[in-house]
This record gives C-alpha cells, sequence and structure tokens, in this order.
C-alpha cells in the first residue's frame, strides 16, 4: 500500500481549484460556501463514532479531513492564513 501524506490532499485541492483546467464545483467554493459541508461531515463522523464502525469513521474521517484541507486551501489562497498558522497554534494551545 502507498503511504499518502496530508501534502498529497493539497496538490490534489490544488488541482481541482486550478483556475482553467479544475473542477467547476470546487473552483466555485469559497469559505462561506464550506459551512455547511463541513457541519455535515462532522455530524455524519459523529454518528459513526457513537456507534464505533470503524469502516464509517475511516470514511467520515476522511470526509472530515477533505473539506479541513479544502477550507485550509482557500483561506492560504486568499492570504488568510496559511495551515502551518493552524498547527503553530494549535501546538501551543495543547503544549500551554
Amino acid at each position: 500500500m502507498t503511504k499518502l501524506n496530508v501534502d498529497e490532499l493539497f496538490e490534489l485541492i490544488a488541482q481541482l481549484r486550478h483556475p482553467e483546467t479544475g473542477c467547476p464545483w470546487d473552483r466555485e467554493q469559497a469559505l462561506h460556501t464550506m459551512a455547511k459541508p463541513v457541519v455535515s461531515e462532522a455530524k455524519e463522523l459523529a454518528e459513526e463514532l457513537s456507534a464505533v464502525n470503524k469502516n464509517g469513521i475511516i470514511e467520515e474521517a476522511g470526509d472530515v479531513l477533505w473539506n479541513l484541507v479544502t477550507v485550509l486551501s482557500i483561506a492560504e489562497e486568499q492570504g488568510l492564513f496559511t495551515p502551518q498558522d493552524i498547527v503553530k497554534v494549535v501546538a501551543e494551545k495543547m503544549v500551554g
């Protein structure tokens, strides 16, 4: 099995959001349009976690991750913040 990393998700989203060759739906997404998908997928993940459904957790966690990476990509495109900013803030928050 090939190991994938989060950077590859960012690359895939960049391809899908490419202004000329990307997917029209992905190119149209903005921070405000991502709110509903994020909430919806988080609820679905919560249901699978409550049921302790391994396959469901894997699928829904993937959907949550996909949406989160999409949000981070859009924010970075707009110059609002970077994924590294998020990692720094959460690491500082957890450590102290």
